[in-house]
């Protein structure tokens, strides 16, 4: 689907999906754009509730600001609206804060993606727009859960991996309705570091529950399939060289 989709849409679709356990159709429909932006499309509907502290003249003005910040996103400008958004960063109260670190790590994926050359620094700078979301006592819990998970799709400094790790260990024996999707996440970390005793112990667990995701069971099926099919291989090439 077009990533474009009218805002009305969107909305009604984001909030529909989140609701219920279709979390990772739209995940892989929308990619990060859809948890990165969920805040944006929540922003002016809730923009009093974030900012009630605030006059309205403050509000109008950091809607404003935000708001340009965005647009230097959507224009590729990602070095503009990082300035804007560090300048934002503390103005207002946590609701605003979270969202407004959302879209630096937004801003920063974006630039990572674009990027020719990979470089650490940018991997750790992503990292760290997570990260502080994760430490904010001040921060939703929906949005450290999810942030949980998008850190661990995306790029992050290896060095980081045992925070990455404990993040998703702890959201995949919770209650939260986004356990299915850290088991995922942990299951791909695991097929990653070769760990595949791991990594076929949650696809059988995932596979076998009928609670979890449609989609994310059908995918748990085609890592165990796969996994099977490697461990054939090898005997297979074997057969082959005695016949020879």
């Amino acid at each position: 689907m077009n990533k474009n989709i009218e805002g009305e849409q969107f909305f009604q679709e984001v909030e529909e999906e989140l609701k219920y356990k279709r979390a990772y159709e739209l995940w892989n429909s929308y990619g990060k754009y859809l948890i990165l932006t969920f805040g944006v499309v929540l922003a002016g509907s809730i923009a009093h509730l974030l900012w009630s502290n605030y006059s309205k003249d403050n509000m109008e003005k950091l809607t404003n600001h935000y708001m340009e910040a965005l647009r230097s996103i959507e224009n590729g400008d990602y070095e503009g609206s990082l300035q804007q958004l560090n300048d934002l960063e503390f103005k207002g109260n946590e609701g605003f804060r979270t969202l407004v670190r959302l879209q630096k790590a937004y801003a920063l994926d974006l630039m990572y993606d674009k990027a020719i050359v990979k470089e650490d620094e940018l991997k750790e700078k992503i990292y760290h727009a997570y990260e502080s979301i994760q430490k904010d006592p001040g921060t939703p819990k929906f949005y450290k859960d999810i942030t949980a998970i998008v850190t661990a799709h995306g790029p992050f400094p290896e060095k980081h991996k045992p925070e990455v790790m404990e993040h998703l260990e702890a959201l995949s024996i919770s209650n939260a309705g986004w356990h299915y999707l850290a088991l995922e996440a942990l299951m791909i970390q695991h097929g990653k570091d070769n760990n595949l005793v791991e990594m076929r112990k949650i696809a059988t667990r995932l596979k076998d529950d009928m609670q979890a995701p449609q989609g994310i069971i059908v995918r748990a099926k085609a890592v165990l399939e796969k996994l099977d099919a490697d461990a054939i291989k090898p005997h297979e090439e074997q057969g082959k060289k005695k016949v020879k």
